[in-house]
């Protein structure tokens, strides 16, 4: 393994898979690419005002952070737009081994009503992904 790609958010669980990740590429060697993606949606704003760039940086910034100290390689950057599709297409642009992600668990109804990001990059990246509960 060479590349792994690590969608963050700074939620619970993607603190599990940025542990995870860093487990990974401390043991493979790999590098740690951390993406954010601020979720724009409909409507005049765009996007949520409690989910802005600045939190996704500093969320990115501090992930970064995390993996320097445990002696991994890595990069980071945050995007604005669909959180589904950006990692997708992250993942497919790029030449990452693996993607890993968190999951929020949101049961039947949760996935009916918001969809699931992990879900979809799971069935439209092309790669191999890692959901970690």
């Amino acid at each position: 393994m060479r590349s792994i790609l690590l969608a963050y958010d700074a939620s619970a669980a993607a603190r599990r898979a940025l542990e995870r990740a860093a487990d990974l590429a401390a043991s493979s060697g790999a590098s740690v690419t951390v993406v954010s993606v601020v979720p724009v949606g409909p409507g005049r704003a765009g996007t949520d005002p409690l989910d802005d760039r600045t939190l996704h940086v500093r969320e990115v910034r501090e992930a970064k952070e995390m993996l320097w100290a445990r002696g991994v390689h890595t990069v980071g950057f945050v995007l604005a737009g669909d959180p589904a599709r950006l990692i997708v297409r992250a993942a497919r642009e790029g030449t990452f081994d693996v993607v890993v992600m968190g999951t929020r668990h949101l049961g039947r109804l949760g996935r009916m009503l918001w969809g699931s990001v992990s879900d979809y990059v799971a069935a439209h990246a092309g790669r191999t992904v890692l959901i970690v509960p």
